[in-house]
């Protein structure tokens, strides 16, 4: 027994290295990586989510236990109009687009309809490239401007960019977001913002203040900047850009002629004084 014992040792460990190694390479490899599907079970949509609410833009689908039912009825003319709010801010052109809009109960819902994605907590939503995923009503406008971008101007590549066409249509239509933004963002002025802008720095993992990612009033606030000392066309041909192009810097400077990190620069400069 005294020889056999470090045997069995030696060839226990060797058996779990072989083991753990072809586990980790599951993970590891990009060969061997399952690949997740994103996408709609059609078949779980058409049985859970049977209630429809047809608009001129939006067709809204859930389920007899979507608890802010009554409340959607009350609430789809808002929408409407917003959208063309949202037009005329950042000046889109006419469409007839029609957004689908899933409303799930709860998360067990939403998981059953689509897959591939994490579980919405209340009141949180997430856009595809023409559709919007909503535990709830509270995030619905957010999503439509998403939309309309995606679909008007470009589908986002740059998250910081997407959030901040979102948020400065926020502070167009609200003097006290934009206090709260400017107070926000003039709290973290010495951060790394050019990190932020070129998603060196991932968006929620900037911070938050006064329950709010801090990169979403810095991303908006520099959409503002960029357009008062631009255009809006000009932003948008930025906006496209970053499709194309190596990186959010390279698509900057071929349409702005200037570095990002500079307009950075110059943006905290400018904020000091607004």
């Amino acid at each position: 027994m005294k020889n056999r014992i470090p045997l069995m040792i030696v060839l226990t460990i060797i058996y779990a290295c072989v083991i753990t190694s072809r586990s980790f390479s599951l993970f590891v490899n990009p060969i061997e990586r399952p690949v997740i599907q994103f996408g709609m079970d059609s078949t779980m949509v058409d049985s859970l989510l049977n209630h429809k609410l047809e608009t001129s833009r939006f067709l809204f689908r859930y389920s007899a236990k979507f608890r802010y039912a009554d409340q959607l009825q009350s609430r789809v003319s808002s929408y409407e109009s917003f959208c063309d709010t949202v037009s005329h801010i950042l000046q889109l052109p006419k469409s007839t687009l029609k957004t689908p809009i899933y409303l799930y109960a709860d998360s067990v819902e939403q998981l059953l309809c689509f897959k591939g994605w994490s579980a919405l907590r209340e009141n949180q939503a997430f856009t595809g490239p023409n559709e919007i995923h909503a535990n709830g009503l509270g995030a619905i406008e957010h999503e439509i401007v998403h939309v309309l971008a995606n679909n008007l101007i470009a589908y986002a590549k740059s998250v910081f960019f997407a959030e901040g066409i979102e948020q400065y249509v926020e502070i167009v239509r609200s003097d006290e977001v934009f206090r709260k933004d400017l107070r926000i963002a003039k709290k973290f002025i010495s951060k790394p913002w050019d990190k932020w802008a070129n998603d060196t720095i991932g968006f929620w993992a900037t911070g938050e203040d006064e329950s709010i990612v801090v990169a979403y009033p810095v991303s908006g606030l520099f959409v503002k900047f960029l357009l008062q000392h631009s255009n809006l066309e000009i932003f948008k041909e930025f906006y496209r850009a970053i499709r194309t192009e190596v990186s959010t810097e390279a698509a900057f400077y071929k349409i702005y002629k200037y570095p990002l990190s500079k307009a950075i620069s110059d943006f905290k400069k400018d904020i000091l004084s607004w």
